[in-house]
């Protein structure tokens, strides 16, 4: 159900990949006909199913970064990995729960992925929505956004910024107050669903403190309702926040 999703759920990558795993591995090499070794190496490096807790525990870290300190062109190229449609090495790797060292890197080396929409989920949006939905830490999440600071403003397909993402994952208060801090209005944006950040927050189990920033700064939302005709009361009490 759309709107309705606080984590990545492990079944769906499991279930997008290709029934005929060795024919898509083969398109795999298709598409990525431009693909030299070194970037081969990335790929394979980095071709791990996000959606599995042991695949994400499998995630060689000092093999990426040196992989991409040797050839740092890998970092700009397209692949097609066997979970996700195709898209920039650093989109999986935040997908992956990859640590700043490599989101650093790879900003570094092509920071014009961060402005990159993609497709996950059968809707698109930008790294930031998923690095700040995916509990990343504050410097990851900062580094992302001053690749390309409008980011913050970007909503994704289901009319979310990356303040509804953050609130969505639970972030902690540093991580609200950041996104905030960043855009002060995003707090009055509402998503497909009429909901603003705060009903997430309040969905997702946040903390008193979380709840108090957003709605400190827009007490208003206690009135909105979402549309399912809930109001902010009814989101918190079926959340657990209250």
């Amino acid at each position: 159900m759309r709107g309705h999703y606080h984590s990545m759920p492990c079944s769906f990558f499991s279930l997008s990949c290709l029934q005929n795993k060795s024919s898509f591995s083969a398109k795999q090499c298709q598409d990525n006909v431009d693909l030299n070794m070194a970037g081969f190496n990335l790929f394979k490096l980095l071709d791990l199913d996000p959606g599995s807790e042991e695949d994400i525990q499998r995630l060689d870290v000092n093999s990426i970064i040196k992989e991409l300190q040797q050839n740092p062109s890998s970092a700009a190229k397209k692949y097609r990995f066997s979970y996700i449609e195709k898209c920039f090495p650093l989109q999986q790797a935040i997908l992956l729960r990859a640590p700043f060292e490599v989101i650093s890197l790879l900003l570094s080396i092509f920071p014009d992925a961060a402005k990159e929409y993609y497709e996950i989920r059968y809707y698109g949006r930008l790294p930031i929505h998923t690095v700040c939905e995916f509990g990343a830490s504050l410097d990851t999440i900062s580094c992302v956004l001053e690749s390309w600071p409008d980011a913050i403003t970007v909503k994704d397909d289901e009319n979310r910024t990356p303040l509804h993402a953050a609130c969505i994952g639970g972030a902690s208060l540093d991580t609200i107050s950041f996104l905030f801090e960043s855009w002060p209005d995003a707090i009055k944006e509402k998503d497909d669903e009429n909901r603003l950040p705060i009903y997430w927050a309040c969905i997702g189990g946040a903390s008193l403190d979380v709840i108090s920033l957003l709605l400190e700064s827009q007490p208003g939302a206690v009135k909105v309702k979402d549309t399912l005709h809930s109001t902010l009361l009814h989101v918190a009490c079926r959340g657990g926040t209250l």
